[in-house]
């Protein structure tokens, strides 16, 4: 079923692809968060199947991941983009800012799905084997694991940055530039990459904790 997973978002991405080829790039963004909706249904359904998990799994990704996203281009406006360096990403794509938005979601959206993913299964194993587990206490419960998962999988996101940037730093400093003018023209939008996503994996823990602790099912002796 994973094989298949992964099979069935890439022909939805293909297809996504020549859509918006086709309209000439005018819905970039609209087509990447309808493709970001569709690719977690799909996922979740197929790997996890038509369960409470599943449910609790798309909404708490979705959710966080759409709120993230909201948060980030208010943040954005309101600083109105300094620091930031559109023109660097690659093949200079325009336009910069939508490109770049769109490249965030589905950023977000894998990172926010791993962590709901493992919210709520971890929930409803412990419903399982605590029948007389409270509402609260699996919404609490939710919040520990969450706070468990933040810290290293920020810094995942944020070491495969550094990663893809790693070449490309190397071919600056040996052309002279300093590591200051360096790291503002390779790293910047990557790292408001990470920042972003480390609001979408925040948000996730308590909304995922939330939905969770309605919806998993509790058994009662």
């Amino acid at each position: 079923m994973t094989i298949l997973s992964v099979v069935v978002n890439l022909a939805f991405f293909i297809i996504t692809l020549h859509f918006n080829a086709a309209t000439g790039g005018r819905w970039l963004l609209p087509l990447m968060c309808g493709l970001a909706v569709v690719l977690t249904g799909l996922t979740l359904l197929l790997v996890l199947g038509p369960n409470r998990q599943m449910l609790v799994s798309f909404g708490a990704t979705i959710g966080a991941t759409f709120l993230a996203l909201l948060l980030s281009v208010i943040l954005l406006k309101i600083s109105g983009d300094q620091g930031l360096h559109y023109e660097t990403m690659d093949y200079e794509l325009q336009p910069y800012k939508t490109v770049f938005l769109a490249e965030v979601v589905l950023g977000i959206l894998g990172a926010v799905m791993d962590e709901a993913t493992d919210i709520s299964s971890s929930l409803q194993q412990l419903a399982f084997e605590q029948p007389n587990v409270t509402r609260r206490q699996l919404f609490n419960s939710g919040l520990a694991i969450g706070r468990e998962i933040i810290g290293p999988l920020v810094n995942v996101l944020f070491f495969i940055v550094m990663a893809e940037a790693f070449p490309i730093i190397l071919l600056y400093l040996r052309n002279g530039n300093t590591i200051a003018y360096t790291l503002s023209r390779t790293m910047t939008l990557g790292f408001t990459q990470t920042v972003i996503s480390a609001i979408g994996i925040t948000l996730a823990v308590p909304v995922t904790s939330l939905l969770a602790s309605q919806l998993v099912e509790v058994r009662r002796l």
